[in-house]
This record gives C-alpha cells, structure tokens and sequence, in this order.
C-alpha cells in the first residue's frame, strides 16, 4: 500500500512539476485516472511538507522545497562538479556557446547550458520536443537504437507538426541517425546554425555534450567539430577516472 501511494505520490509531482500553470485537483484527477480524495491526501501531504503550494483552494503549483530539491540535486549530486566547470570553461575560452543535457520522459534536463536565453532552466525540464534537438537525437540514438529512436521521433511529429511530409523528415533522421552512429556524433548541419552533439555515458545512462553557432563566419563546421570532439574527450577521461572498478 505505501509502494503504491509513493508512486502515485510521485506522478503528482511529476504532473505539476512539468506544468506551465497551476494544476485542480479536478484535472489532476482526470489526466492521472486518481481518486479525487486520494489527490487531496497526497497534495495535502505536499503543501504541509512545502514541496507544493496552494494558488487557491484546489488549485496547485510546486513550492520552494521542491525546486530547492531539483537545483540541490543538480549543483550537488548527478554529475561531478568538475564536468560543469570543465564546459564552462571550454565555452568561456573559445567563445562557443555549449550545453549538457539528458532526456527524461521526452523532456530535455540540462545540467549546464551557456546560452543565455536558456541560463535560468539549468536543472529543469526544458520543453522541447524530441523531433526539434540535436541533444535528444543523440540521446535516443545512442541509448535506444535506430528503429526506437525513428520510432520516438515519428511520434514527435505526429503530435507536434502533423502537417509536415513525414517521410521526408523521417529520412532525413534516419540519415543523421546513421552519421550518428558512423561518426560517433550528431551534426546538425542548418543554414545558418550548426550544432555538434556527442554522446556522454555515465553510469549507465547517455547524456549529450552540445557546442553551437551560428554558421556566420565564428567558427568552420570543422573547428566546431574538432572543438566538441576535444571537450567530449576529456569529459570522458575524466568521468573514467572517476567511475569506480
């Protein structure tokens, strides 16, 4: 019984975390198919902790506690601080615009992004659909496989742009999907932006190193690919020295 009402407990955060405005109670029941009183025990149980807040009488936002549990997480704990420190300085010095990131239920979480467009959502889920990042491709490329990953994206389009040609844009990630694989990075190779993803395993998950520009005379594909291959292969060395035997 505790098993189950931890993880009911744990979708209500997760619902109202990704949530762009306070969520009802009469909502939350609907999208996760829970018993109204059931809802109202375990928010109930949220706001007294202060991982929730009350916006109005049923009607929730997450609270202090837990985004002060996300940000502690992410500056203290997953990765070594030394990997941060190790991009930041990389992107300082060469003056290239860089970013680390996972997938996590089809959301980018960054644990570093220099952009500063982007600075306030390191450590939080950054909506963003899977068929639109570089970072994402890598990710579901290296961890799932070609035939999973075309299967993720397709989706993405259905749902998001399901008025673009779908056999078009699934050849076209299909054909970067195995560069991915040849080369052992992602480019994505646009107009007037480039951006080159390399994947990044560390215990037993695969994250990606991103470094991007625009394509306006800063840097060649090629010095952007040697830039991020060189990053890539430090973070590596230094995250298997730090990987226990």
């Amino acid at each position: 019984m505790k098993n189950k009402l931890l993880g009911k407990t744990f979708l209500v955060l997760e619902e109202i975390a990704a949530s762009t405005s306070p969520l009802s109670l009469k909502l939350l029941s609907a999208r996760l198919k829970m018993h109204p009183s059931t809802l109202s025990r375990i928010t109930g149980d949220l706001v007294e902790a202060a991982y929730l807040r009350k916006t109005s009488y049923h009607d929730f936002e997450p609270a202090l506690g837990l985004i002060y549990l996300g940000q502690r997480a992410t500056l203290n704990c997953y990765f070594p601080k030394k990997v941060n420190k190790l991009v930041r300085a990389h992107c300082q010095g060469t003056k290239i615009k860089g970013a680390l990131a996972g997938v996590f239920k089809g959301c980018l979480v960054y644990l570093y992004i220099s952009d500063s467009d982007h600075a306030d959502r390191a450590g939080m889920p950054f909506v963003n659909q899977p068929h639109t990042s570089n970072i994402a491709l890598t990710v579901l490329g290296v961890r799932h496989g070609k035939k999973e990953a075309l299967k993720i994206l397709r989706e993405s389009l259905l749902r998001n742009v399901p008025k673009l040609p779908l056999r078009d844009n699934l050849r076209f990630y299909s054909e970067r999907l195995d560069a991915l694989a040849e080369k052992g990075y992602s480019l994505w190779d646009g107009k007037s932006y480039w951006n080159v993803c390399h994947p990044i395993s560390w215990q037993g998950d695969i994250f990606g190193l991103s470094l991007f520009c625009g394509s306006d005379g800063q840097l060649s594909k090629e010095q952007l690919v040697r830039e991020s291959s060189r990053l890539a292969e430090r973070i590596r060395e230094f995250l298997l020295n730090k990987t226990p035997a």
